[in-house]
């Protein structure tokens, strides 16, 4: 996006005023960004990489016919359009879709097709849908959209999510949820984390009564 390129490049530039005659040469599929977005009826502060912060940036501006004809028209975009604009595989766009939608941020609005959703209402809610049934159809991926392959990315993000745990408690002798999701949301990003804190709550009773985690009343450990 405009914003995150002008950043780059006022910080290269102040680098090599800094360092003569040395540049930085940017890695733009790497790192994290902080953002916050600003929606209507609410705002959120996420940590993401600079692909997610590419997607939602597509959708900033609406259209430009109906801002003139005086309409608030929101911008839609499909999964291929946006792979398209970004020169980026559809797989990738995709993950950063499903990250957005299960936020709350992007909407499903017909099959394949998204736009921001600028206000939370339970029509809106219930037309979105969870995460699991906001799995982009397009060609050649159609096994993706299936039961059985959301159980599969489920059950591998559950997976990754537990050896994140595990090894965040190694670190800290105990976390309470909020801290735990937080961890989460801010490095678990191949696969990404996309579970809301109820569901990892649910996770996490889980794996106390498996034995793998103990509850203090307050924080796992």
């Amino acid at each position: 996006p405009g914003t995150l390129e002008g950043a780059l490049a006022e910080y290269g530039a102040a680098y090599s005023q800094t360092r003569a005659k040395r540049s930085l040469h940017w890695k733009r599929g790497h790192g994290r960004v902080e953002v916050t977005v600003e929606l209507k009826d609410r705002s959120l502060t996420v940590v993401v990489t600079p692909v997610h912060l590419a997607v939602l940036a597509c959708f900033d501006g609406g259209d430009a016919k109906s801002r003139a004809a005086g309409r608030d028209a929101a911008l839609r975009l499909s999964l291929q359009e946006l792979a398209a604009k970004l020169e980026l595989p559809e797989s990738l766009v995709r993950k950063s879709i499903s990250f957005w939608v299960s936020k709350g941020v992007l909407l499903e609005v017909s099959v394949g097709l998204f736009e921001v959703q600028e206000a939370l209402s339970v029509e809106a809610g219930l037309a979105g849908g969870h995460l699991d049934e906001d799995v982009e159809h397009s060609p050649g991926q159609a096994g993706r959209g299936s039961p059985a392959g959301r159980e599969v990315e489920r059950a591998a993000e559950l997976k990754a999510c537990e050896a994140f745990i595990q090894g965040m408690l190694t670190n800290h002798s105990a976390l309470p949820l909020a801290r735990i999701h937080h961890f989460l949301q801010s490095f678990m990003l191949d696969p990404l984390y996309t579970l809301t804190e109820a569901q990892l709550l649910d996770f996490l009773t889980r794996l106390c009564s498996e034995g793998k985690l103990d509850f203090s009343g307050a924080s796992y450990s």
